[in-house]
């Protein structure tokens, strides 16, 4: 069963450890099943510290206008008013910054984040 991490962090949990008991709810994601609404049954079981993606702020802002956000696969790209190339935005990202999710045409005001590979994202993101 997939369950995304975005669910497990909603369920005030670090990570899911093998035997963690659970009770959730189904949902169809355009097709593909995954685990949501994760109730804990029983005692949490610990689970080990993972390193974590290394992940920066470049210390840039940006402004720009949601090109499209597909809620299903949880990601979308954002239009910057600078030029630049459009910003990739995961719902991660919109849960984390208070969003309820994002609409095509929205503005928003965001910081920009490289990640160990040299991929960008928006991060903290402030409607506008």
């Amino acid at each position: 069963m997939f369950v995304h991490i975005s669910a497990v962090e909603r369920a005030g949990l670090e990570g899911l450890a093998e035997g963690q008991e659970l009770e959730f709810s189904l949902v169809d994601r355009g097709g593909k099943i995954s685990a949501s609404d994760l109730q804990v049954v029983g005692d949490v079981i610990p689970v080990q510290k993972r390193e974590s993606p290394q992940r920066q702020l470049t210390g840039e802002k940006a402004t720009g206008t949601v090109k499209f956000f597909n809620t299903m696969k949880g990601f979308g790209f954002i239009t910057r008013d600078d030029g630049q190339p459009d910003a990739f935005v995961h719902i991660s990202a919109v849960e984390r910054s208070g969003l309820s999710g994002l609409n095509e045409g929205d503005r928003v005001e965001f910081d920009i984040e490289v990640d160990r590979r040299g991929k960008y994202s928006a991060v903290n993101l402030v409607p506008c």
